[in-house]
């Protein structure tokens, strides 16, 4: 039987499920609020706060006594947290008329619900309070002081009396020209170049040279603009790598060890006195089973090799200060080949940002629910910074998290490898307040996908009057005193996210709230926006440059689906209790990942430096190193088998590819 519900995906839902959000008996009551007009919502909120009452006892009024939070400029919020504490420490209901602070601070939108016959309703005043704590939380008003996430901003950068006193040196340290550089001289130059740059987009628009801007005219007879979209050019050719002889994974791992010594990086946590060798064998085993998401107890099942050895391996080699480093191992010496240079976008080193949704087959504090992508089920997000179709820095992080937030500490401080990018792409999940200002600082381009530029707001220097007859035009103008008046708090704040004082996603996340309101903020942020301006300028102007952030973003795609493809068995779900097991096994299957890349671009690299025209160089260079159709990354593992390391460069010698290639061409 169905019961018919209009909604917009589905016409029929099946009773079963219905009755999993709605018990049957009150799915009459539950119809009836939906369609009546004179429902109160907050009436029923608060009815449900009040059914919530022990459980709010139980959890949130332990955490509120146990922690010491600190509040700092609302004397409001201050006296309300001592008058419900006082009371509910002494076990008492407080009795008589609402006291005068308390009611001004309530206000008049919840003094309804909150106070009757002019008395407190106590349990509703507490969970209001509690209400209040979480939304100052976000404007630095209410923190903890030994919190790593809570604490006050100013805990969190340098001091007043260290800034002082070490500011010229810290800046020096640091050699970032901009933060050194006096900061009327770089306004100057940014009015200078953004004047420019505002001029030399509108004529082209004029004269027709950019073909990519349409305009129109809109109900009232104002000119309007639109940005088309880009054709991208099609795939290399992905039946080149079809061609490859298959081989095992096994196979794969020892002879990237072989070239790279990856597991040198290895180091067992056993005392020095301990006779154990390094088996190579075995750490390859574990990190394989990993990755491949069945564990070192499934793959002694699954391959010729015991249990206990498998176990001892795992516990003594594997873990993130072993894995990370293998990881760069492998990265830098792709890097060195001659054909990495030839995978540089308009011949830059351009990288991009972008996060992975991992289904989790265990529940901890980091996995959350997210119907959206993992619907019944909870994950995480594996946040990769990817460069040339590798992954050169990753860390997992709640699907709930803003990667915003993240992106400049993935580029500056998780990027432990040889391979710096002079770009960084993201897609709007990258944004936040001041990422532009802040890769600026570091002579980096912070550049984007902007799906809909048109609806962007552009800023610019002086007055309006300065842009009159433009069809693109700043709508907003920098106060240049402001930034000047903040730039010492700038530079400090600045400095203390690059010398890692604090994790820079935390400070980030508090500073940048919406909640949060300083001058300094506003400073900061009006920078960002005349960088960004520049961008979004630039942006309009170049489609070769809209064509490459585009390819940078493809390329983080192409990863996320090897990724996928190697994290293949029990659904692909991240196993772990804790959050460091589960990056654990996030990074194992990066590793793998990294062998491929490696086996790959080898490939292709021994084959481009003997390549005989430029032609075959250019469809070489073309091709990309995460395929994996050529790789057996299943069956029965023998890892004991006696292989010879130089089966590659054997079998190279003997392939035409060339060949191989018109033949396929000709089909």
């Amino acid at each position: 039987m169905l019961i018919t519900i209009k909604t917009y995906h589905h016409p029929t839902i099946p009773k079963d499920t219905l009755y999993e959000h709605i018990p049957e008996d009150q799915i009459l009551t539950a119809a009836q609020l939906l369609v009546d007009e004179s429902f109160n919502k907050d009436l029923s909120f608060w009815k449900h706060v009040d059914s919530l009452e022990d459980s709010i006892k139980l959890n949130l009024r332990k955490l509120f006594l146990g922690i010491d939070f600190v509040v700092t400029n609302n004397d409001a919020l201050k006296e309300n947290i001592v008058y419900v504490k006082s009371h509910l420490l002494a076990g008492s209901i407080p009795e008589g008329p609402c006291p005068l602070f308390v009611q001004s601070w309530i206000g008049k939108q919840y003094s309804n619900h909150l106070i009757k016959n002019g008395k407190i309703i106590f349990n509703r005043l507490e969970f209001y309070l509690y209400m209040q704590m979480v939304y100052h939380l976000g404007t630095n008003k209410l923190t903890l002081q030994y919190s790593l996430k809570h604490k006050k901003i100013e805990d969190e950068i340098y001091e007043d009396k260290q800034w002082f006193r070490e500011k010229k040196t810290i800046l020096k340290q640091l050699d970032y020209p901009k933060l050194l550089t006096p900061i009327q001289t770089t306004l100057d130059a940014k009015n200078t170049s953004l004047t420019a740059i505002y001029k030399t987009v509108n004529d082209a628009i004029e004269n027709g040279r950019n073909t990519y801007i349409k305009i129109k005219n809109d109900k009232n007879g104002n000119r309007v603009w639109r940005l088309t979209p880009l054709e991208l050019q099609s795939d290399p050719n992905s039946s080149f790598f079809a061609l490859l002889q298959q081989r095992s994974i096994v196979d794969i791992i020892q002879f990237v060890d072989h070239k790279t010594q990856f597991c040198r990086a290895f180091e067992p946590i056993l005392p020095k006195s301990t006779k154990t060798e390094q088996d190579p064998l075995l750490i390859g085993a574990v990190i394989l089973a990993n990755a491949i998401r069945v564990g070192p107890r499934k793959m002694a099942r699954m391959s010729d090799l015991k249990e206990s050895a498998l176990l001892t391996a795992e516990s003594s080699y594997v873990r993130l200060e072993t894995l990370l480093p293998a990881i760069d191992k492998i990265n830098n010496a792709v890097s060195k080949l001659p054909i990495y240079k030839e995978w540089y976008i308009l011949g830059l080193l351009h990288g991009s940002l972008d996060g992975l949704k991992l289904e989790t087959s265990l529940r901890n504090i980091m996995a959350r629910h997210s119907s959206k992508y993992f619907g019944d089920g909870a994950g995480v997000s594996a946040y990769n910074e990817i460069v040339n179709w590798l992954s050169i820095s990753s860390r997992l992080i709640g699907c709930h998290e803003y990667e915003g937030h993240y992106a400049f500490e993935m580029v500056h401080h998780q990027n432990t490898s040889e391979i710096k990018p002079t770009h960084i792409s993201t897609d709007k999940h990258g944004l936040n307040a001041i990422n532009f200002a802040l890769f600026d600082f570091m002579d980096m381009t912070f550049a984007p996908r902007i799906p809909k530029p048109h609806r962007e707001t552009l800023w610019g220097f002086r007055s309006p009057k300065d842009y009159q007859g433009l069809l693109i035009k700043p709508t907003k103008f920098v106060d240049e005193n402001l930034i000047g008046e903040e730039w010492d708090n700038i530079q400090r704040f600045s400095a203390s996210l690059l010398t890692g004082e604090a994790a820079p996603s935390s400070i980030i996340r508090k500073f940048f709230s919406k909640d949060y309101v300083s001058k300094t903020k506003r400073a900061f942020v009006q920078y960002s926006h005349l960088v960004r301006s520049e961008f979004l300028l630039t942006y309009l102007h170049d489609p070769e440059f809209r064509r490459a952030i585009l390819y940078a973003l493809n390329r983080g795609e192409q990863y996320n689906g090897l990724y996928r493809g190697i994290s293949l068995l029990n659904d692909g779900e991240l196993r772990g209790k804790t959050e460091i097991e589960m990056e654990v096994w996030h990074q194992c299957t990066r590793l793998i990942a990294a062998i491929i890349h490696y086996y790959n671009a080898y490939i292709l690299n021994t084959i481009y430096v003997n390549s005989k025209d430029e032609d075959e160089r250019k469809f070489l260079a073309g091709l990309s190193p995460t395929a994996r159709v050529h790789v057996n990354l299943l069956g029965y593992y023998q890892f004991y088998t006696q292989s010879n390391v130089d089966w590659v460069e054997n079998w190279l010698k003997q392939w035409d590819w060339r060949g191989n290639m018109n033949y396929v061409e000709n089909l």
